[in-house]
C-alpha cells in the first residue's frame, strides 16, 4: 500500500510540480503587496494633519473635474487614521483611485497595481495567460493554475500518508529536520507537514478563483451561493456629496478601521483578527443623509461572510502581521516542496544507475 502511495504522489507531482512552486512563490510575494506599496508612496498614501478635513461637497467636486470623460466617482473611502489620504473611488479601470489630502485638496496620485506587482499577481492567476479561448471563454492559464492547484492539494494528502509514522511514539522524530545525507528528505517530508494545514486552506481557497463549478460546491457546502455583486453607483450631483457629509456626520463617534460611502450605503470596516471584511452596513436616505437601516456584521448574509473569510484565508490577513508573515513562509515552503521532490527524485534514479553500473562493472548479481 505504501508503495502505491508513493507512486500516486509521484506521479501527481511530477507533471505540474514547476507550475506549483511557481503559484506558490508568487503567493508570498503577494502577501506584502499593500505594505510595500504604501513603503515605496508614502507620500501619496499618507498626509500631514492640518486642523479638520475639508467637506466631501469640496474634495469630491475637484477629483471629478479631472477624470476624463466616461470615468465615474463611485465612492469615498476614509481611514480612522487621521494620517491616511482619503480614496475617491473611480469607475475605471478596474478598482482605481484617486488619493486625496483631505486637509488641503491636493490630489495626490492615482492607485494602482506597481508594474511588478502586476506581473506577479498575472502569474499567480493565469500564467501570463489571461486570454480567453474556446467557446465557454475558458482562459488555458487559469485553468492550468486549477488543474495544478487540484493536483497540490492530492500531493499534501499522499504527503501525508507517506510520512505518518506507524508508531505514534515516532511523530516527534519524523518531525525532526535532519543534518547529513537526510537533510533534503526530512526537509521535505517533516518540512511539508509543519506547513499543511495552511498549504491545505491556501489551495482550497484560492480554487474558488479557478473554477466556477468548485465555486459554488464551496459556497454551497458552507451553506451559501454564488451572487453577483452590484454595479457601483456614480455620484450624481454635487447634492449627494454634501449627503455624504451629513452621513459622516449621522456616523461620527462610531469606531471602525475604515468607512467606504456609497450611494445610499455606509461600509464601516470593523478591522481586528478574523475576517477582514467584517462591515457593520448602514443605509441612508439620498436625499438628506438620514440613517434608515442598521446591519451589523452579525447580521449579515452567509455569502458575505464566507466571501470575506476566503479573501482573509487566502490572503493571509485574518491575524494581521503575525498571519502574514507565516503565510509568506509557508508559501516559499509550498514553493519549495516541489523543487526537493524533484532533488530527490533525481538522487533516486542517479543512485539506481550507479548501482547498476558498478553491478555491470563488476559482474555482481
Amino acid at each position: 500500500m505504501r508503495s502505491l502511495f508513493q507512486k500516486l504522489h509521484l506521479w501527481i507531482s511530477f507533471p505540474f510540480g514547476l507550475v506549483i512552486a511557481i503559484i506558490c512563490f508568487t503567493g508570498s510575494l503577494l502577501v506584502f503587496e499593500q505594505e510595500l506599496y504604501e513603503l515605496g508612496h508614502r507620500d501619496m498614501v499618507f498626509v500631514q494633519p492640518e486642523g479638520e478635513p475639508l467637506p466631501l461637497a469640496q474634495l469630491v467636486p475637484l477629483v471629478v473635474a479631472g477624470v476624463p470623460e466616461g470615468v465615474e466617482v463611485t465612492g469615498v473611502t476614509i481611514s480612522e487614521e487621521p494620517n491616511r489620504a482619503y480614496k475617491i473611488h473611480l469607475s475605471e479601470p478596474r478598482h482605481a483611485a484617486i488619493f486625496v489630502n483631505q486637509y488641503t485638496g491636493e490630489q495626490l496620485g492615482q492607485f494602482g497595481r506597481t508594474p511588478f506587482y502586476r506581473v506577479v499577481f498575472f502569474t499567480h492567476r493565469w500564467l501570463m495567460d489571461s486570454a480567453r479561448v474556446g467557446g465557454d471563454g475558458i482562459s488555458l492559464g487559469k485553468t492550468i493554475v486549477g488543474v495544478s492547484t487540484i493536483l497540490f492539494v492530492l500531493a499534501l494528502i499522499t504527503g501525508v500518508v507517506l510520512w505518518a509514522p506507524r508508531r505514534w511514539r515516532s511523530v516527534w522524530k519524523s518531525l525532526k529536520i535532519r543534518k547529513g545525507k537526510a537533510f533534503w528528505y526530512s526537509l521535505h517530508s517533516a518540512g511539508g507537514m509543519y506547513g499543511i494545514v495552511l498549504l491545505l486552506a491556501l489551495a482550497l481557497t484560492g480554487l474558488t478563483w479557478s473554477f466556477e463549478w468548485y465555486n459554488k460546491g464551496f459556497y454551497k457546502l458552507f451553506g451559501g451561493e454564488v451572487t453577483q455583486g452590484a454595479r457601483p453607483k456614480r455620484l450624481e450631483t454635487e447634492a449627494d456629496y454634501l449627503v455624504y457629509d451629513r452621513v459622516l456626520a449621522e456616523l461620527s463617534g462610531l469606531e471602525y478601521k475604515e468607512i467606504r460611502i456609497t450611494p445610499g450605503n455606509a461600509r464601516l470596516t470593523l478591522g481586528g483578527w478574523g475576517n477582514q471584511s467584517a462591515v457593520d452596513e448602514y443605509y441612508f436616505d439620498g436625499r438628506n443623509g438620514m440613517i434608515t437601516q442598521y446591519t451589523p456584521y452579525k447580521d449579515q448574509e452567509r455569502n458575505s461572510k464566507i466571501r470575506g473569510w476566503v479573501r482573509s484565508i487566502h490572503f493571509g490577513m485574518w491575524g494581521g502581521y503575525f498571519s502574514k508573515i507565516i503565510t509568506f513562509l509557508v508559501g516559499l515552503l509550498g514553493a519549495s516542496l516541489p523543487l526537493t521532490g524533484y532533488y530527490l527524485w533525481w538522487k533516486k534514479i542517479r543512485a539506481k544507475r550507479i548501482r547498476s553500473h558498478f553491478i555491470a562493472n563488476n559482474g555482481v548479481k
